[in-house]
């Protein structure tokens, strides 16, 4: 898979120009000379649905047989969902829901309606992921285990149940009305994956989903850092700060380009969206201020090409969404550390007119407002891409793509 860069240079008058690069469609070959764009969606057949424009086959029928090839030429290894009682029971009728991919509307889900809610099958630009919405609680009869039949011939199971990116099977959790989560776990038995599920005591309506993204800073000029005081930027450097240093160096800051953010357009960005950062350095200096936000752009571009005022520019289009994160505790060197909830944040971009599944994200970790305390090493570090051994900044996402009158238009039987 590949990204098509693009860059525009603009004259400014006096001998001076502006760069703007920019990152394109994903796309995908299987020779690396001839690409085509990621654009994945459902075509009808005469028994079902299958996928088109993915770098995988998945094909959903309307007995409930549901076919997942992870390398389409690779056809004898497949994930099989087998037809238990819970999918004997839906309805023929099917609805695939419109998302919006490269400023077209492609339908990329499934909605199948129950008596007892509805279950949907979502297709990405990397896989297929699962909801099931319980408005009240099932038969009795229909069971409560998921099962998932993995003959795959070589497919590395426990490798893909840890997958944290691209290709995986992210652990499903139970979400209630009240927002209580309750984990699941897959456990494998004789061949299969099965997945039990228990909704004693959550408050309906509940919904049971494994849709999450999780993205790492993928290349080095993909974060950067910026001080205020005095005036600093870099693109390159091997650690990142944020708050106050010593009285001739504060107002630390950085920023992260996350790629292929697969969220549709319009998805319900769900509690548990943050970001995480790994210190560099021992420090407990209080108290440690800090505002997280991101560029409200389209598929903003990396940092290759800026410099503190090109970097400034990006700054000042940040959301209007803006989350503090203050009285950050002491950081332990090579221990990890999740910021405050920032699904706000996210919510704001993927709502853009023009967000596209795929696209990129840049966001802002930063005290650019001098809120930390005036004290000598008041601040944390953290690794960024160029540190000696990288654990670089990491966006983890919780959603829920759109459904109901977003599909109408759609409804086939």
């Amino acid at each position: 898979m590949r990204y098509l860069r693009n860059s525009k240079t603009t004259p400014l008058g006096s001998g001076r120009f502006t760069v703007d690069g920019f990152i394109g469609a994903a796309q995908m070959s299987k020779d690396a000379i001839n690409w085509q764009d990621i654009k994945p969606h459902l075509v009808r057949d005469i028994d079902g649905w299958h996928i088109e424009g993915a770098p995988y086959r998945a094909k959903v029928g309307d007995d409930g047989s549901r076919l997942f090839i992870p390398d389409p030429d690779i056809p004898s290894k497949f994930f099989k969902l087998p037809t238990n009682a819970l999918w004997q029971a839906l309805p023929k009728s099917v609805i695939s829901n419109p998302a919006k991919i490269d400023k077209q509307l492609l339908p990329n889900q499934i909605t199948m309606p129950t008596g007892f809610g509805e279950m949907r099958f979502i297709f990405s630009n990397t896989g297929m992921c699962f909801e099931v919405l319980f408005r009240e609680p099932p038969p009795k009869t229909l069971g409560d285990r998921f099962t998932l039949d993995f003959e795959t011939a070589k497919l590395d199971l426990q490798k893909l149940l840890l997958a944290t990116q691209g290709l995986g099977i992210p652990a499903p959790r139970l979400i209630d009305n009240n927002l209580e989560e309750r984990p699941l776990y897959w456990s494998e038995k004789e061949g299969q994956l099965e997945l039990g599920f228990d909704l004693t005591g959550l408050t309906f309506p509940v919904l049971l989903k494994n849709n999450s993204l999780d993205v790492d800073v993928a290349a080095g000029a993909d974060d950067c850092v910026r001080r205020l005081t005095p005036s600093f930027f870099s693109a390159t450097w091997a650690a990142g700060y944020v708050g106050y240093v010593n009285a001739s160096i504060y107002q630390w800051g950085a920023a992260f380009r996350f790629t292929n953010i697969t969220i549709p357009q319009g998805s319900a960005i769900g509690a548990g969206t943050n970001l995480t950062f790994q210190a560099l350095g021992s420090y407990a200096g209080v108290a440690v201020n800090t505002r997280i936000s991101a560029e409200d752009v389209d598929n903003p571009g990396d940092f290759s090409l800026d410099n503190a005022a090109s970097f400034d520019a990006r700054y000042a289009t940040r959301t209007t969404a803006r989350v503090d994160w203050d009285n950050i505790g002491a950081w332990v060197n090579n221990t990890e550390y999740t910021s405050t909830e920032l699904m706000t944040v996210e919510q704001e971009l993927v709502d853009r007119v023009d967000w596209d599944s795929g696209d990129s994200q840049v966001w802002f970790f930063e005290d650019f407002d001098d809120r930390s305390t005036h004290a000598d090493n008041c601040h944390r570090d953290f690794d960024t891409f160029e540190t000696a051994t990288p654990n670089p900044a990491h966006l983890h996402i919780e959603y829920t793509v759109p459904t109901g009158g977003a599909a109408r238009g759609w409804a086939q039987k």
